[in-house]
Formats: C-alpha cells, structure tokens, sequence
C-alpha cells in the first residue's frame, strides 16, 4: 500500500502524522498542531483527512504480526479467542502448549506472538469493540483520551486519600482495559487502603497473573494477605517481591511480620536482620526483630532492637513493654522495672503493662516495698479482671509479704477462672496454711494433686 504526494509540504504533514500516531492516539496539542501545519501549507481539509486515513491504516497494519506459517496465524488466532476476557487460565494455557508444540514453535515465537495478541486486546479493549478501520480512528482517540483522564483522577483520588472513589475510578478504568496488569494493581492497593483486603486480593492475584514480574503487585498482594490475617498466604507473594527487589527494607519488614505472625520465628528472625541491614533507622524493622527474637526465647538477643526501637520513637508505650518483658525475662528485673515504668506512664490503660511491672518488682525480690508490685497487679485486675495470671500474681506478691487473707481472696479468683493450673492451687494451699486454715490447705493441695495425675 502506497500513496502519492503531490508536494514536498503534503509529505511533511504525512511525516508529522506518522510521529504524532506512535502511540496510536492524536491528542489536543497535537491536533492543534496539525491544523496549523494545515492551514501553512494550504493543505483542503478533504486532503488532510485522505493523509490522516492513510497514515492510521499504516499504524494499524503495523500492530498486526507477520506469521511465517498457517501454523503461527491459528496460534495466533487462538491467543486472540483466549484474550476475549483479558486473561489466560491455565487450561488454556495447557491447549496453547500443546499447540505450540504441534506447530513446533520456538518458547521465543510463541512469546512474541501472544504479547502481540496482548496488544491488540488492548487496543480493542480501549475501543469497546469498535471496529479499528479508517472511519472510526477518531472515536479510539476519545475513548483513548477518556481512558487516560480516568486513570488521572484514579490516582488522584488515591493520593488524596479518597479510597473509596479511587475504588470505583479504577472499575471504570478496567472497563476500557483489563488486560494491563497496572489498572488490577490501582484497584487492588486502593481497596487494600479502604480496609477491603478480600476485594484487594482478588484484584492483585489479577495483577500477578499478568505480570509476574512486577515487585509491587507481589508486595501489594502479601500485604493484602497480611492485613487480612492470612499469614501463611501472605508469605509466597512477599518472598517473591524480595526476590524481585532485595533492596528495598519495607518488603523484608513485611516478611517478617508475616513469619512472625505465622509462628516461623526463625524466618521471621533472619528477614528482619536484613531488613535493619537495609534500614536502621526504621523503628518498625528493629521492634518486629526484637519481639521475635523474645518469642523465639531468645531474650538477651531481643533486648538490643528493642532498646533501639524506643530511641527511635521513645513515645510508644508497645515498645517499653516488650523491652520491660525481655529484661524481665533475662533475670535483669531493676531495667525492667525502669522500662515498665516508662510503658505505664505512656499507656495506663494497658493491663499487661502493670502486669509486667508488677511481676517484675516480685521478681525482684522488693518485697519490704511490695506495694508496688501489688498496687501494679491491682491496677492489672482492674483493667482485666478474666485473666487469671493477674490474679495468680497478686495473690502470690500479698502471700509473699504476709497478706495471706488478701492472698487467699486473690487466689481463689485465679482457681475459679483457671481451675486446671497446679500452681494456682499450691499457692492457694500455702497461704490458707499461713492462714491458719489447715483444712482448706487440705482440700487446695488434694485439688492440686488431682491436676497433676
């Protein structure tokens, strides 16, 4: 196919339109530029129009592949038939491997062929189904421009935090393409922030299919997982973004997290050593790391992250309690104190740091000043009164400093919200024997015993 010039000038404006038409699509200036080019050469806008036409026949006929064989054209027009929905299950996939090797067509071929098909979906996609001939080029250059200015106020949306008419921008986006793995990802991340992590889900596993390669599609779907308490789904897609970009501290965060919240301490130990490696100035990386080493038992090793987590943001009472835990675990009962105090300035309505307090304060053996660990321990009961450790503990700090009525009235509350704990039972026993109360210390240590065998 071929067209005649009549002059040097109509030339120029068919080059101009040649360049203009690389992405398929005049837009505004562009159209403005081509008027003035029009009117300077005092080109009709009859003939104009012929050399638009023929110009968009030519891209068109370029977007269309050269098939070697008959082969090649039916796996092709295979692909196209499979593309209808926008994406290739694994059915499918199965038929086209079969097909590729009855044709025998190289993985390369097969490869550059179905981006091709791809394309074209696209491009019908933007047309909703319109017929991609010379009449109607224009009709694609405004669906195209739509599709564009949606896909602006998608994002904008998002950036102002509007989650919601994001969400709905970006349906309408997938409307003129569902086949770009970028449209699936915007919608995915926007129902994630909106706090719908199924929804999430579903648009990232689109994401993925379609393009696997991308960092963001994996990490957006395990973080989607993540937030919907799915920790053991969340930890694929997150190992496959560290491995896309094992660069970036946030995906190692995010691993760790997962395997944390999954029980896999180990893992979730050896993700975040690379993730403060990456970042040490990120208090998250140096808290998660340090809570799994305490849940891995490993307390002297959780107490440094953790020290370093509250230099770098000292106003979260989480992070004095898990410091105050570990020390407490590690025998060093004055730093937990000291740390404890600090979580139940910052938090005194968390009962798990008066707990904490007040079992440290026991621990340290500050039973002349044990009101402190009992007026800890109480406040514990107080703001959770269904635990029966809080009451096992109190019971224990007023036994300890001679309290044994106090002690007896605590420890029959633990018994009653845990019968089947031994402990509960000989601490009991003991202080109704301190008490004077050798029958009732009679019956706890037979109770005792009955939990044991």
């Amino acid at each position: 196919m071929s067209m005649n010039f009549n002059s040097e000038q109509e030339k120029d404006y068919y080059d101009l339109l040649v360049d203009m038409l690389d992405d398929g699509v005049i837009d505004e200036s562009e159209r403005n530029i081509l008027n003035k080019r029009k009117e300077k050469y005092g080109i009709s806008d009859e003939r104009a129009k012929e050399i638009e036409d023929f110009a968009k026949q030519e891209y068109l006929e370029s977007k269309t592949p050269q098939f070697e064989t008959d082969g090649e054209k039916d796996y092709y027009d295979l692909l196209v038939d499979m593309l209808d929905d926008g994406v290739i299950d694994e059915s499918e996939r199965n038929i086209l491997n079969k097909r590729k090797e009855k044709y025998q067509i190289s993985d390369e071929r097969a490869k550059e062929l179905e981006n091709f098909a791809k394309d074209m979906n696209t491009q019908n996609k933007i047309c909703k189904g319109i017929n991609t001939t010379n009449n109607n080029l224009d009709n694609i250059e405004s669906e195209q421009k739509e599709y564009n200015d949606l896909y602006e106020q998608g994002n904008y949306h998002y950036d102002n935090e509007e989650y919601d008419k994001a969400i709905e921008i970006f349906k309408k986006v997938l409307e003129f393409n569902s086949n770009d793995d970028l449209n699936w990802y915007c919608l995915g991340r926007s129902y994630c922030q909106n706090g719908e992590y199924q929804e999430a889900i579903n648009s990232l596993l689109k994401a993925v299919e379609l393009n696997p390669d991308n960092e963001l599609n994996w990490y957006w779907l395990g973080s989607s997982y993540y937030e919907n308490g799915q920790y053991s789904e969340a930890i694929q897609p997150l190992l496959k973004a560290t491995q896309l970009n094992p660069d970036d501290s946030n995906y190692w965060n995010w691993l760790g997290s997962s395997y944390y919240k999954n029980g896999q301490y180990q893992e979730a130990i050896n993700s975040l050593l690379k993730a403060v490696e990456l970042n040490p100035d990120n208090y998250s990386n140096w808290y998660w790391l340090g809570s799994s080493y305490y849940k891995n038992g490993q307390y002297s090793e959780a107490i440094q992250p953790l020290l370093k987590a509250t230099q770098l943001n000292p106003d979260d009472s989480n992070y004095w309690n898990w410091l105050g835990s570990s020390y407490n675990q590690n025998g060093q009962y004055q730093e937990a104190i000291n740390s404890l105090l600090k979580a139940v300035e910052l938090n005194p309505d968390d009962y798990l740091n008066w707990f904490w307090l007040g079992h440290s304060y026991y621990k340290n053996g500050q039973y002349q000043e044990a009101i402190e660990a009992i007026n800890s321990l109480l406040k514990a009961v107080e703001l959770n009164p269904d635990d029966y450790l809080n009451w096992f503990w109190l019971g224990h700090s007023y036994y300890k400093n001679g309290q044994y009525q106090e002690a007896i009235n605590s420890l029959l509350k633990a018994v009653e919200l845990n019968p089947d704990d031994y402990l509960n039972w000989f601490w009991l026993g003991h202080s109704y024997y301190k008490n004077g109360q050798y029958q009732e210390a009679i019956n706890s240590n037979i109770k005792r015993l009955l939990t044991l065998y």
